[in-house]
């Protein structure tokens, strides 16, 4: 797996359960890539939702589990915020989702959209499953806690608990082979006891979450065509009407002056 971008090194995984396999990445994101996704979620977090499933035909959005519809909603035992991020909403992320499509082995249509999530002292994820219609889940480590400070992710029927490392990812499955759910993969986030805890929650659908249509052509910025709606509205003749400027076509650009 290549290792963050201006690393030279190959990052290295570490197996610590076979049945299930549960894989650990030390450094799969970097000082700085942490830093990124940390400001990006900056004043933008919101309470953290619960997903419950809806009745067959019940309206709203959500994924399918294959059973009906899957939607979000406050719960008790979940007091941590998050910050929905979009798909490609930098190139930092556009990176880390690609290195994410790799470690998973999945392709990077099947990623979920990236949840910043911010777990303050006392605040918990009591004991979950993400899903059985979820193939693979990756949690991401922003920062490193404390020493004593808590804020670990338990899996008590593994027998296994993780430290907050910054930059360090732990991959699990969540169906059984056959596909129904798997039990054992009950986790849960753990209240700090000082400190903030930050992470990324990286969830693989089992059905296609997005259409990519990468754009072929890239202009920097000093080549890019200098747009000045107010100067083009002083050089038209505009009187009363509202002038609209058609930039661009494909895709369709307009600019209207006042």
């Amino acid at each position: 797996l290549p290792a963050p971008e201006n690393s030279t090194a190959r990052l290295r995984s570490f197996v610590v359960s076979t049945d299930p396999k549960v894989v650990v990445v030390p450094n799969f994101l970097d000082e700085a890539e942490c830093r990124h996704f940390r400001a990006l979620a900056t004043g933008q977090m919101t309470r953290s939702l619960v997903g419950a499933l809806a009745a067959r035909g019940a309206e709203g959005d959500g994924a399918s589990d294959g059973r009906g519809r899957v939607y979000s909603k406050l719960g008790t035992h979940r007091t941590s915020s998050s910050c929905m991020l979009r798909p490609m909403q930098t190139r930092v992320v556009d990176r880390v989702e690609q290195r994410l499509a790799g470690l998973a082995g999945l392709p990077v249509e099947q990623l979920e959209r990236l949840v910043v999530v911010r777990y303050a002292p006392g605040e918990r994820f009591a004991e979950h499953h993400d899903g059985r219609f979820r193939p693979v889940t990756v949690f991401v480590y922003l920062n490193d806690l404390p020493e004593g400070a808590g804020g670990e992710t338990l899996f008590p029927h593994l027998g296994l608990s993780f430290i907050p490392r910054a930059g360090a990812a732990v991959m699990w499955p969540n169906p059984l082979p056959e596909g129904g759910e798997d039990s054992r993969m009950v986790h849960a986030g753990m209240p700090p006891k000082m400190g903030i805890k930050y992470g990324i929650n990286c969830f693989f659908n089992d059905e296609r979450m997005r259409i990519l249509d990468r754009p072929t052509v890239e202009v920097a910025f000093e080549d890019a065509f200098l747009f000045d709606a107010r100067a083009a509205s002083a050089n038209a003749a505009l009187g009363a009407a509202i002038r609209t400027f058609n930039l661009d076509t494909a895709p369709p650009v307009t600019a209207v002056p006042g």
